[in-house]
């Protein structure tokens, strides 16, 4: 019983058991950290610094947000916001699951 005691509480922590985690990434932050035409991934989030690796081998990747989008870029291998990708695509950008 005194080992059971000492463990810690799974309560509002990360545990090997959780479900899978969504990162939310906003449109504000894929217009200050990418240009025309690049591709916007897991990979080149971790790389920006956008998402860290660790997160990404627990989990996915979601674009959210409803700010105004001024450049083109292809979103790839990510969830997205019906809004997000209606914005996407308006300002010349596409989604490819």
């Amino acid at each position: 019983r005194d080992v059971i005691k000492r463990l810690p509480k799974l309560r509002g922590h990360m545990s090997l058991f959780a479900p899978n985690l969504v990162v939310a990434v906003t449109l504000k932050d894929l217009a200050r950290h990418f240009t025309t035409g690049e591709i916007v991934s897991p990979a080149t989030l971790a790389k920006k610094q956008l998402v860290s690796a660790a997160t990404l081998r627990r989990g996915e990747v979601k674009i959210i947000g409803s700010a105004q989008l001024s450049v083109a870029l292809t979103v790839q291998d990510c969830l997205i916001t019906p809004s997000a990708r209606q914005i996407i695509e308006k300002a010349g950008g596409q989604y490819v699951k």
